[in-house]
Formats: C-alpha cells, structure tokens, sequence
C-alpha cells in the first residue's frame, strides 16, 4: 500500500491526495501521534506532511538552497539544503538537518535554527527525540550528541558507532556500530 508518491519523481500535488503526489528522495519520515505522515523531500528541499485523510501538503522549504536568512519567519519561504534526517517532538514541532544546522518548524509555521555545526562536523545525519521531548540526540556518523530544550549541547562518548540510532519506549538510546553490533 502507498502512502505518498505517485512513482514517479518530481515536484507536485500540494494539497490534493498524497498518492498523486510526486517527490523527489523522500530520505527519511516521522509519525506523529493523530497518524500524520512527515515527510523529509530532500531532493525538492521541502518537508511535507501527509495528513491523516491523504492530503499532502508542504510545511517547510521553497525548493531552493541553504539559507538562514528566513530564521524566524516563515517556514514556507526558507531556502533548505541538504536534508538527511527528521523527527517529531511530543509538542508537535518538527526537528531536521539542514546541512550541518539542527533546524525547526514551531505549530506556528515559523522556522528556526537550534544549532550550527554542533557536531563541528561536514552534517548531522541523524536526529531521533525523547519521547518526552527533553533530548534531541544527533549524530554525523562518527559522533553522538545531544541537544537540551535550553539548547545546550552535550557530546556523547561512544567509539565505533555506525550510523544507526533510535530510542526505546524508556528512552534508551540505541547505537548501531560498525562491527554489527547494537549498544544501549
């Protein structure tokens, strides 16, 4: 069954069924909690969201290049750039990368940056939120970290990590490694 995306590659659709849509390197998704389908279109420089009745409709990103220059306005006008992860707060705001920017979009439809180059790496690649909304952990493949709602930014110790993370119902945090192991 098809959730979103008609097949075939593009940019189109906006507000009519997410089926007929099309979309462009649909990297990663997050769910929310009425079944609201997010959508990182990285290759149209867009987040979409797919509503519970399979309306989609675009909630961030023009479809140009990375550009602060709409922090604190509207999400719909910023220029995003290279997208690889995003994931849903408890409160409903959405976190992705753009570029090596922690970004976010706030119930308001204003779009603000949570952190430049926290990882001093190439790009975050991977975000993943407590459920209680109190952690926003990322990675860039080689390190960990995690960002507090204060937005203060810890480095996480872990040698050999991968790339793959995720958090269990209690909030552990699980680490994929290179060896093909998983730690918590």
């Amino acid at each position: 069954h098809t959730a979103a995306g008609s097949g075939e590659v593009g940019f189109s659709g906006d507000g009519g069924p997410a089926t007929e849509a099309t979309l462009y390197a649909p990297v990663d998704i997050s769910l929310g909690p009425d079944g609201t389908l997010y959508i990182l279109d990285s290759g149209n420089k867009r987040v979409r969201k797919v509503s519970p009745q399979g309306v989609i409709t675009t909630i961030a990103g023009g479809g140009t290049l990375l550009s602060s220059a709409a922090d604190g306005g509207s999400a719909l006008n910023a220029a995003l750039g290279f997208m690889d992860s995003l994931t849903y707060s408890p409160d409903g705001t959405i976190y992705f990368n753009d570029g090596d920017n922690i970004r976010r979009i706030l119930l308001d439809g204003t779009i603000r940056t949570v952190a430049s180059d926290p990882l001093s790496s190439l790009m975050v690649n991977q975000l993943r939120m407590s459920h209680d909304g109190s952690t926003l952990y990322i990675s860039d493949g080689n390190q960990l970290g995690e960002i507090l709602p204060d937005g203060s930014f810890y480095p996480i110790s872990f040698q050999g990590y991968g790339g793959a993370l995720a958090l269990d119902a209690n909030d552990n945090l699980l680490v994929g490694s290179l060896d093909g192991r998983l730690f918590m």
